[in-house]
């Protein structure tokens, strides 16, 4: 068996996104965090097979849900009332209380519950959450549905504590790494810390006067709801304001994901009402081709490794294409680059007391270093890319060729090689 390096022309792609600054996605002062740390994000799967257009096999749908540190699903249980927590005795033997740990705090939706026992119970919007002992690994979901369908998998609702106009929304917006505040169409909503009275957003971004703000407009009849509260504008918009301040949107939005009006103007924000974690030396850069991927503070594209397989769903790595798969990742882990490969690619370093959240995980490498990996996938960057926004690594292959001896397959995890592909949200 022989390694084959196979290196995709990447330099369209670099083009398209070298003039893009990253962005921080910090979510505004009124964002609180999605989760606490401990808390990962796990994906099961939900429903029936269904046939994709263009594959010949049937897919199931899936569902984004909490999960605890080990990637176990977090469930709550019809049955407990709000803050309380009913299961006791015989209960235990399928349900496990998901723990708080001495001196975790709320944040957020997130709350803890004294039990009669003296131990501390994480709550998700006032619902104990627990483990099942059915579930193995990440990924399992032997409890959603489970005695007559009154336990259920645990996922980010944000909306559910906030009182929303009609017309208005809340939706994962992949560029602004979190759930935020969305118009009918799906499009993000941006909030200006300026005074509408007497200024007003950037029009044009610096490639021409193409992409403009406009105010969020209420309907003639509309009224304050919660948070939200309308500005009489001197132009006669009645523009809804959140939290104090005025809502547009930003026609440079296209597609669902986008959120290019983090850069046209630094005194807006995407309404972002749950941000997720992301480590401090970690941004989200904008790109029409990739959508939000990652980068390093200093603005260098990160990329993950991932395995050689057919692809019928779309472009990998790419928005609205079939990204990896986290027990892939798992599978993989650290020993996808060893230390020649690491002459190349520069594996993104994780503090000694990096903690698992949300999407990110924390990997322990040979030396005894930990390294950031993202969806399961370790991150790193690659030192073929000069400036910041090049992606001159995407597409790297490394195919195992199998000459004569079909049993001198790669390992299992491995399938016929490995390759380097943007880390993408």
């Amino acid at each position: 068996m022989r390694t084959l390096r196979i290196a995709a022309a990447a330099g369209a792609v670099a083009l398209l996104s070298s003039a893009a600054p990253s962005i921080a996605a910090d979510g505004g002062e009124f964002a609180p965090l999605a989760n606490p740390f401990g808390v990962t994000f796990q994906v099961i799967t939900v429903g029936e097979g269904v046939v994709v257009p263009g594959s010949s096999s049937s897919r199931a749908g899936s569902q984004t849900v909490f999960a605890d540190n080990e990637g176990l699903t977090l469930y709550y249980s019809d049955k407990d009332p709000a803050g309380k927590s009913l299961c006791a005795g015989a209960c235990f033997d399928t349900w496990k209380p998901f723990a708080a740990n001495a001196g975790q705090e709320p944040v957020g939706d997130w709350s803890v519950i004294e039990r009669t026992d003296g131990t501390r119970q994480w709550a998700y919007e006032g619902k104990a959450l627990y483990t099942n002992v059915n579930d193995k690994a990440f990924g399992d979901s032997e409890g959603n549905g489970a005695e007559d369908g009154t336990w259920h998998a645990a996922s980010l609702q944000p909306q559910n504590s906030i009182l929303i106009p009609s017309g208005i929304g809340v939706s994962p917006v992949a560029d602004a790494n979190g759930h935020a505040l969305v118009d009918e169409n799906g499009m993000p909503l941006y909030v200006f810390h300026g005074d509408v009275a007497r200024d007003t957003p950037n029009a044009c971004r610096d490639d021409g006067c193409l992409d403009r703000w406009t105010p969020f407009a209420a309907p003639f009849l509309a009224q304050q709801v919660g948070d939200f509260k309308i500005i009489d504008r001197a132009d006669g918009i009645r523009q809804w304001s959140f939290k104090g301040m005025p809502l547009y949107t930003y026609s440079g939005d296209v597609e669902l994901g986008d959120a290019y009006g983090r850069r046209a103007d630094q005194r807006m924000d995407v309404a972002v009402v749950a941000r997720y974690f992301q480590p401090a030396n970690v941004n989200v850069r904008s790109n029409p081709q990739h959508g939000g991927y990652l980068v390093t503070a200093e603005g260098h594209t990160l990329y993950a490794r991932d395995t050689i397989k057919y692809m019928g769903l779309g472009n990998h790595a790419a928005r609205g294409g079939a990204k990896g798969q986290p027990d892939v990742g798992a599978s993989i882990g650290v020993t996808g680059c060893d230390s020649a490969c690491q002459q190349v690619w520069t594996p993104l370093a994780a503090p000694a007391d990096a903690q698992n959240s949300g999407d990110w995980t924390v990997l322990t490498r040979e030396d005894g270093t930990k390294q950031w990996a993202y969806q399961h996938y370790a991150l790193y960057s690659y030192t073929g890319d000069a400036e910041p926004g090049d992606i001159n690594g995407h597409d790297v292959y490394d195919l195992f060729v199998v000459n004569e001896n079909t049993n001198d397959l790669a390992p299992s995890n491995y399938r016929f090689g490995l390759y380097w592909r943007v880390a993408t949200q």
